[in-house]
């Protein structure tokens, strides 16, 4: 009798292990050409999300202040490297040098990095974006304080999520690099 309910558990945790989950990564478009390019040496320091981000299930807001992971729905790396990385290879397209780097050093940049991500979630119908990046220029030791908040809707389904937030991530970089050609 042991030996069968024995058996019974082990198909039923089976079975449990083998639910499928989606995996889904952050994959922002390369610029072909850049209409502002780079001419500086940027050096990313640091790059901080939420706590909730760094967990592999997707969040997503289902109210106020509730949050609910999916777990069949997980990213396929760490977000906040995977973002790290998308960063780094859309500046360099819009750079002249490539001299995008991230931390630690070898040389000094001319402008340091510093992005805070406040909230990156979906809720119901839309994906909420809100960072804060800190740009600082050594040469005249000057700091610049940028916000970027935008919300964008998809479709409600939760496969939709992570192609949203690539789109929304992509707009931040994006505005990001039109403040660093300057």
């Amino acid at each position: 009798m042991k030996k069968r309910d024995l058996i019974f558990a082990l198909i039923a945790l089976g079975s449990l292990s083998c639910s499928s989950k989606n995996q889904y990564i952050i994959n922002l478009e390369k610029p072909t050409q850049s209409p502002n390019p780079i001419y500086k040496k940027v050096g990313i320091s640091s790059l901080s999300l939420p706590n909730y981000l760094l967990k592999y299930p997707i969040a997503k807001r289902v109210g106020r202040s509730k949050i609910e992971y999916l777990e069949a729905h997980i990213w396929a790396d760490r977000l906040d490297d995977s973002l790290k990385r998308e960063l780094i290879k859309v500046l360099q397209a819009h750079s002249t040098n490539s001299e995008i780097i991230n931390y630690p050093w070898g040389a000094l940049p001319d402008v340091s990095v510093e992005i805070v991500i406040n909230e990156f979630i979906a809720t119901n119908n839309s994906v909420v974006l809100d960072v804060t990046a800190k740009l600082y220029f050594h040469k005249s030791q000057k700091t610049q304080i940028h916000r970027f908040h935008q919300s964008k809707p998809f479709g409600g389904k939760n496969e939709d999520i992570a192609v949203t937030m690539s789109q929304l991530f992509g707009d931040f970089v994006d505005k990001l690099s039109y403040i660093l050609a300057k």
